[in-house]
């Protein structure tokens, strides 16, 4: 079973506008998966440009936060419990920083988590 990070509604900008890794914040832009969303671009990660992406599957409108990456063989992306593993591999500090940052949305009542 897998861990998703799953929004309770839509988030905007400005509920997550005080959050951040790396000194980077959340902003309105194209992610790997989505073209219009709301992602973070996290500087300083170990040989892969990588996000955190709002994402909103097409067949149940369910959104959810993942993390993305552009690999050698083109996106990837990971379901926050597995991202956690998948960026801690070679960058702990920001595998910290990503789970004060759910940590932080869940505080805030704007997630939950769903297991699938």
């Amino acid at each position: 079973m897998v861990k998703m990070l799953r929004f309770k509604k839509e988030p905007n900008l400005t509920d997550l506008e005080k959050l951040n890794i790396n000194g980077a914040t959340f902003k309105n832009g194209e992610g790997y998966f989505t073209n219009e969303t709301i992602v973070m671009d996290i500087p300083n990660t170990f040989r892969f440009s990588t996000k955190l992406e709002i994402f909103t599957h097409e067949d149940n409108n369910e959104i959810d936060l993942i993390m993305t990456q552009i690999l050698t063989r083109g996106p990837e992306y990971w379901e926050m419990e597995d991202a956690f593993s998948r960026i801690g591999f070679r960058n702990p500090e920001i595998e910290e920083q990503m789970r004060l940052l759910c940590e932080e949305l869940l505080k805030m009542d704007l997630v939950h988590w769903v297991e699938n």
